[in-house]
C-alpha cells in the first residue's frame, strides 16, 4: 500500500480564544450562569446572566484571525527545537491558513531553522470547524442559552451531526478532511509530512487513520482533544499481513 513513511500532527500554540476561555471559567459571573444554565437553560434569568458574560468577555474578532496570546511564544519554539532532535525534517508542511496556525509555524521556525526550506502549503481544507452563527457568542453554553430552539435541535440530532447556522456539523469537518487526506496518501508516499492544525483537524485525521467510527469516536474522547502544542505521531509500519500507519504517540507535549 501507498502511504507516507510518517505523519506529524501538531495543535496551535495558546490562542486569544483559549485564553479568555479559561478567564471566564474562574469568573464568579460565568459559574453563576452555567448554575442556571444546567438548572434551567430556557429561564429568564439564564438568558440575562447569557447577555451579561456575552458583554463581559467579547472577543470581536473573526475565527481564522484569532491571534496566539503570544505571537512570540517561547513554547512553539521549544518544540520545534525538541522535535529537530526527534524527527527527521519533513519533506513537506501541510499548515492551516488561520492565523493562530500560521504563527505557530513561524515559533516552529524559530526553533527548528531547517523548517524554513521544506516546501509548505496553506491548506485550507484543514481549517477549525466553521461554527457559524455560534461564532458571535463564543461560547457553547450562551448560544444555546440565547437559541432555545438550536440547543433543542442539537439535542435531537446528536452533537456529531449538529450543524450551527451558517456553519458546518462536525461531521461535514470530518468529511472534507477524510476526503483531502485520501488525496495526499498517495501523492506523498514514503514521504515525512507534518500537519499544523486545530483541535477537530486532528481528530478528524486520527479517527480516519485508526479507522474509527467517526461519530462515536468524536463523542467518547471529548477528555482527550489535543492540547495546545501537543504533538502526535503516526508510523508506517508493515505486519504479516498490512502495511498501515500506526500511532506512536498522542498529546506528547515536547516543551
Amino acid at each position: 500500500m501507498n502511504l507516507p513513511a510518517t505523519i506529524t500532527l501538531i495543535r496551535h500554540d495558546v490562542s486569544v480564544y483559549n485564553q479568555l476561555r479559561k478567564q471566564k471559567e474562574k469568573d464568579p459571573l460565568y459559574k453563576k450562569f452555567l448554575k442556571k444554565y444546567r438548572k434551567n437553560p430556557e429561564s429568564y434569568k439564564t438568558q440575562f446572566l447569557a447577555k451579561e458574560v456575552a458583554k463581559k468577555f467579547p472577543l470581536e474578532i473573526n475565527d481564522k484571525d484569532i491571534p496566539l496570546v503570544d505571537s512570540e511564544s517561547p513554547t512553539s519554539e521549544i518544540v520545534g527545537k525538541n522535535l529537530s532532535k526527534e524527527l527527521c525534517l519533513p519533506d513537506v508542511i501541510f499548515v492551516s491558513p488561520y492565523l493562530r496556525t500560521q504563527e505557530t509555524l513561524f515559533g516552529l521556525i524559530r526553533g527548528w531553522e531547517q523548517l524554513q526550506f521544506v516546501p509548505t502549503i496553506n491548506e485550507y481544507r484543514i481549517r477549525e470547524k466553521e461554527h457559524g452563527l455560534k461564532t458571535l457568542y463564543n461560547d457553547k453554553e450562551i448560544y444555546y442559552a440565547l437559541h432555545p430552539e438550536q440547543r433543542r435541535l442539537c439535542e435531537y440530532k446528536g452533537t456529531y451531526q449538529y450543524q450551527y447556522p451558517g456553519g458546518e456539523s462536525t461531521r461535514d469537518t470530518f468529511k472534507r478532511i477524510r476526503d483531502w487526506l485520501i488525496l495526499i496518501m498517495e501523492e506523498y508516499t514514503d514521504q515525512n509530512i507534518l500537519i499544523i492544525g486545530h483541535q477537530i483537524t486532528l481528530l478528524s485525521i486520527m479517527a480516519f487513520l485508526e479507522k474509527k467510527e467517526p461519530e462515536k469516536f468524536f463523542c467518547n474522547n471529548r477528555k482527550f482533544f489535543p492540547i495546545n502544542c501537543g504533538v502526535t505521531l503516526f508510523r508506517r509500519v508493515t505486519d504479516t499481513k498490512k502495511t498501515y500507519l500506526k500511532r506512536e504517540y498522542y498529546n506528547r507535549k515536547f516543551y
